[in-house]
């Protein structure tokens, strides 16, 4: 490893334990006064961009009873949930450090406040609740309860993060040295793997909406969050208005800049690629100065290679390369081999693990363990026996 390497690499790390200390989006216990440098992450969470002035529709009428209160420190709301600070907001309301009363553990809360009430906000939070729940993955942030307050307003309660958002480390040090990077973005590739399988397509990946956390050995792990505009199988076929523009400008593939009604996969490859690419270079692919330039270049131009920004070697671009063809025919087919072609590259470079801990080799190149099957033999509890170990 040369000595530029060994000197970005210890910058990355720097720059995370020092965002550790300063504050955490979705965090746990912390002075008021670091809460500021917590919201940025949350605050881009979850906006559609769109050009201003752009689907601009009449205002949903807000249920009489949703004026009544406005949440505050303190509330308790489901006879559970006792609201604690706010930690982040944005165009899907506002997300809460709370505490859950019968558990007596910190939890997050996204709650959607009757100032910000329409019905197709409290739709697009319960689909995000539905998409997140129904993923079990170490980098997907834990959807823990649904409901709705005695106002009847929705909110979804999660895990709470003890890390910063991928978007404030880049905001610190600019770009992150290839290696550590997809080491880093691996896991992330690999939950999209996960919540492919099970039909979900997020839809809106970018460095806002990836948490980094360290693990109780000290690993940085990766955190999904904001499904709020996924793709879900069975649930989602008809939510979405033809010709509405879903996602965040910077990271969204062709077919999301043409409102294609069969996104699939594949524009999270694109995403996952997009991420990638500005992590270790410091500027996104199509980085241009204005909305309509950024969708212009999405759709007729090509990025700077990322060998003529000086940034890895050719055999990585050609990966990135393809994880950014305008056809998604062209592109990679799935997560899968997407991550596999990321793993053998790190392979190729001294690389054993993730930034998990993982091994590349157990996790990308050997082939799917068969499903082992315990014959279980039942039998019927009789009264007499101990219920301790029932």
């Amino acid at each position: 490893m040369s000595t530029e390497e060994v000197h970005a690499r210890a910058s990355f790390s720097e720059t995370v334990s020092l965002s550790y200390s300063e504050g955490s989006t979705f965090a746990g216990p912390c002075p008021s006064g670091s809460l500021a440098s917590m919201r940025r992450g949350l605050t881009e969470g979850s906006g559609v961009p769109t050009e201003p002035g752009a689907d601009r529709a009449a205002p949903e009428r807000v249920p009489s009873s949703l004026h009544a209160h406005e949440p505050q420190p303190g509330d308790v709301i489901s006879g559970k949930y006792q609201l604690g600070e706010i930690i982040g907001g944005g165009g899907m309301g506002s997300v809460w450090m709370a505490y859950n009363i019968p558990l007596g553990i910190d939890v997050a809360i996204k709650l959607l406040p009757p100032r910000h009430f329409t019905h197709r906000a409290a739709d697009r939070l319960a689909r995000e609740a539905r998409a997140a729940a129904r993923l079990s993955h170490p980098s997907i942030v834990r959807v823990l309860d649904f409901g709705r307050t005695r106002e009847n307003v929705p909110y979804v309660a999660m895990e709470l993060l003890d890390g910063v958002s991928l978007a404030q480390v880049l905001d610190r040090s600019s770009a992150v040295d290839p290696i550590v990077t997809v080491q880093t973005l691996l896991p992330v590739i690999d939950a999209l793997r996960a919540a492919h399988a099970a039909g979900v397509v997020h839809r809106d990946l970018k460095p806002a909406n990836i948490m980094l956390t360290t693990d109780h050995l000290g690993f940085t792990v990766p955190k999904v969050l904001d499904f709020g505009i996924a793709k879900v199988k069975e649930i989602d076929t008809s939510y979405t208005p033809i010709g509405t523009l879903l996602g965040s400008a910077e990271y969204m593939s062709p077919e999301q800049v043409q409102a294609a009604s069969s996104v699939d996969e594949r524009t999270d490859v694109w995403g996952a690629t997009a991420v990638l690419y500005e992590t270790m270079s410091g500027r996104t692919p199509f980085e241009r100065q204005h909305y309509h330039e950024v969708i212009r270049a999405i759709l007729s131009e090509e990025p700077t290679p990322t060998v003529a920004l000086d940034v890895g070697d050719d055999a990585l671009w050609t990966i990135l390369a393809r994880g950014l063809a305008k056809d998604r025919e062209a592109r990679w087919p799935d997560m899968h081999a997407f991550g596999e072609a990321l793993a053998r590259w790190l392979i190729d470079h001294g690389e054993e693990v993730d930034s998990t801990g993982g091994s590349l080799a157990a996790r990308w190149l050997r082939p799917a363990p068969q499903r082992l099957s315990f014959p279980v033999e039942s039998r019927r509890r009789t009264d007499s026996e101990d219920d301790t170990y029932y």
